[in-house]
């Protein structure tokens, strides 16, 4: 048999090891919230961009005329 000592010793230390396992586990799943916080806002601006990109080149001209018609009227 194990002294009372022995046993009270053994509980703490089961103890503090539980604690910080939860805490890193706390600290792996913040930081892998942030991660994805941080792709979301990534892939919003991306699809910003592309929205903008295909945006204007719906409004280019069709051929040279148009083309030189819309540099003649500074509307380029």
């Amino acid at each position: 048999m194990m002294p009372g000592w022995v046993m009270s010793l053994a509980g703490w230390l089961g103890r503090i090891a539980l604690a910080t396992g939860a805490a890193l586990v706390a600290l792996w799943q913040a930081r892998r919230t942030g991660q994805a916080e941080a792709h979301a806002d990534t892939l919003e601006t991306v699809t910003d961009v592309q929205s903008r990109m295909l945006d204007a080149a719906g409004d280019r001209p069709g051929d040279r005329g148009a083309l030189v018609d819309r540099l003649r009227d500074g509307r380029f």
